[in-house]
């Protein structure tokens, strides 16, 4: 929609207007059905670091929500994230830190087994 320059910083303003099908997926995810988590991820400065910093802050999300309600440790988690929010990215002391707010689906977690 709009950029602004000032003080040295870039501001971006978008806006997004989801089709009927893009709609009906949205209103979906936002169910309690699928819990809420938010966290973040910091990775150093580098070629991939936007993208680096977004999986790491999925990840991070995940583990403290998991930890949480887990007491062991899961040996494989598989399922479903969607972002409830744009993700906020920025550079943080020479690294790139992503802000990240989450809907999970998750599938039941594999644990390891004891013989």
């Amino acid at each position: 929609v709009s950029i602004t320059r000032e003080n040295g910083f870039v501001y971006i303003l978008l806006e997004y207007s989801p089709d009927a099908g893009q709609d009906k997926r949205l209103e979906g995810w936002q169910g309690e059905t699928f819990p809420a988590a938010a966290g973040t991820g910091i990775v150093p400065f580098g070629n991939g670091a936007r993208r680096n910093a977004l999986k790491a802050a999925i990840k991070e999300t995940l583990r403290a929500y998991l930890r949480a309600r887990e007491y062991n440790r899961p040996r494989e988690i598989n399922g479903r994230v969607a972002f409830t929010d744009f993700p906020v990215t920025g550079l943080s002391g020479g690294s790139f830190r992503a802000s990240v707010s989450l809907r999970m689906d998750l599938e039941p977690l594999k644990h390891y087994s004891v013989d």
